[in-house]
Protein backbone atom coordinates (compact mmCIF):
# COMPACT_ATOMS: atom_id res chain seq x y z
CA UNK A 1 0.00 0.00 0.00
CA UNK A 2 0.94 3.23 -0.80
CA UNK A 3 1.05 5.85 1.81
CA UNK A 4 -1.61 8.39 0.29
CA UNK A 5 -3.84 4.74 0.48
CA UNK A 6 -2.86 4.72 3.95
CA UNK A 7 -3.80 8.15 4.53
CA UNK A 8 -6.93 7.62 3.24
CA UNK A 9 -7.87 4.41 5.01
CA UNK A 10 -6.72 6.47 8.45
CA UNK A 11 -9.18 9.01 7.36
CA UNK A 12 -11.49 6.61 6.79
CA UNK A 13 -10.97 5.31 9.90
CA UNK A 14 -11.27 8.70 11.69
CA UNK A 15 -14.54 9.08 9.81
CA UNK A 16 -15.98 5.74 11.03
CA UNK A 17 -14.68 6.54 14.44
CA UNK A 18 -16.28 9.90 14.82
CA UNK A 19 -19.53 8.52 13.32
CA UNK A 20 -19.72 5.88 16.18
CA UNK A 21 -18.85 8.70 18.55
CA UNK A 22 -21.70 10.33 17.24
CA UNK A 23 -24.03 7.51 17.62
CA UNK A 24 -22.94 7.01 21.49
CA UNK A 25 -23.80 11.01 21.78
CA UNK A 26 -27.50 10.86 20.33
CA UNK A 27 -27.83 7.60 22.59
CA UNK A 28 -26.64 8.78 25.68
CA UNK A 29 -28.58 12.12 24.62
CA UNK A 30 -31.83 10.42 23.79
CA UNK A 31 -31.35 7.87 27.28
CA UNK A 32 -30.28 10.46 29.75
CA UNK A 33 -31.28 14.01 28.33
CA UNK A 34 -34.43 13.37 26.80
CA UNK A 35 -35.97 11.91 30.15
CA UNK A 36 -34.63 14.92 31.87
CA UNK A 37 -36.27 17.32 29.69
CA UNK A 38 -39.56 15.97 30.01
CA UNK A 39 -39.45 15.71 33.72
CA UNK A 40 -38.85 19.44 33.30
CA UNK A 41 -41.35 19.90 31.07
CA UNK A 42 -43.87 18.22 33.25
CA UNK A 43 -42.79 19.89 36.28
CA UNK A 44 -43.02 23.18 34.88
CA UNK A 45 -46.38 22.03 33.73
CA UNK A 46 -47.79 21.05 36.88
CA UNK A 47 -46.48 24.58 38.42
CA UNK A 48 -48.92 26.32 35.41
CA UNK A 49 -51.68 23.88 36.29
CA UNK A 50 -51.66 24.97 40.01
CA UNK A 51 -50.98 28.20 39.13
CA UNK A 52 -54.08 28.63 37.12
CA UNK A 53 -55.71 26.49 39.58
CA UNK A 54 -55.12 28.94 42.26
CA UNK A 55 -56.04 31.52 40.03
CA UNK A 56 -59.36 29.78 39.30
CA UNK A 57 -59.83 29.30 43.24
CA UNK A 58 -59.17 33.54 43.76
CA UNK A 59 -61.61 34.38 41.08
CA UNK A 60 -64.57 31.85 42.34
CA UNK A 61 -64.28 33.54 45.89
CA UNK A 62 -64.25 36.72 44.24
CA UNK A 63 -67.38 35.73 42.33
CA UNK A 64 -69.28 34.12 45.53
CA UNK A 65 -68.23 37.33 47.40
CA UNK A 66 -69.41 39.30 45.02
CA UNK A 67 -72.85 37.25 44.30
CA UNK A 68 -73.18 36.72 48.56
CA UNK A 69 -73.03 40.87 48.73
CA UNK A 70 -75.39 41.31 45.90
CA UNK A 71 -77.89 38.66 46.88
CA UNK A 72 -77.88 40.33 51.08
CA UNK A 73 -78.58 43.12 49.39
CA UNK A 74 -81.45 42.32 47.76
CA UNK A 75 -82.30 40.30 50.61
CA UNK A 76 -82.78 43.81 52.61
CA UNK A 77 -84.52 45.53 49.72
CA UNK A 78 -87.34 42.71 50.48
CA UNK A 79 -87.17 42.96 53.92
CA UNK A 80 -87.88 46.82 53.80
CA UNK A 81 -90.31 46.61 51.13
CA UNK A 82 -92.37 43.71 53.58
CA UNK A 83 -91.80 45.98 56.45
CA UNK A 84 -93.52 48.94 54.32
CA UNK A 85 -96.14 46.57 52.94
CA UNK A 86 -96.72 45.34 57.24
CA UNK A 87 -97.31 49.19 58.17
CA UNK A 88 -99.41 50.27 55.56
CA UNK A 89 -101.35 46.72 56.29
CA UNK A 90 -101.55 47.34 59.82
CA UNK A 91 -102.30 51.23 59.43
CA UNK A 92 -105.48 50.20 56.93
CA UNK A 93 -106.53 47.80 59.81
CA UNK A 94 -106.49 50.29 62.69
CA UNK A 95 -108.60 52.97 60.76
CA UNK A 96 -110.96 50.62 59.68
CA UNK A 97 -111.11 48.83 63.41
CA UNK A 98 -111.04 52.39 64.27
CA UNK A 99 -114.18 53.16 62.20
CA UNK A 100 -116.48 49.78 62.75
CA UNK A 101 -116.01 50.41 66.65
CA UNK A 102 -119.29 51.99 66.47
CA UNK A 103 -120.96 49.48 64.54
CA UNK A 104 -119.27 46.48 66.31
CA UNK A 105 -121.08 48.04 69.48
CA UNK A 106 -124.35 48.47 68.13
CA UNK A 107 -124.52 44.92 67.39
CA UNK A 108 -122.90 44.04 70.64
CA UNK A 109 -125.92 46.02 72.25
CA UNK A 110 -128.23 44.43 70.49
CA UNK A 111 -127.21 40.44 71.44
CA UNK A 112 -127.30 42.14 74.89
CA UNK A 113 -130.87 43.26 74.69
CA UNK A 114 -131.91 40.60 73.02
CA UNK A 115 -130.42 38.04 75.47
CA UNK A 116 -131.79 40.37 78.31
CA UNK A 117 -135.68 40.18 77.25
Amino acid sequence: MTEKELTALEAIQKVKEAEARAKEIIEETRNKEVPQILAKASEEAKAMVEEIINRAKEEAIKRKQLIMAEAKKQAEEIKKETQQEIEKIERTAREKLASSWPSILQLIKREIEKVES
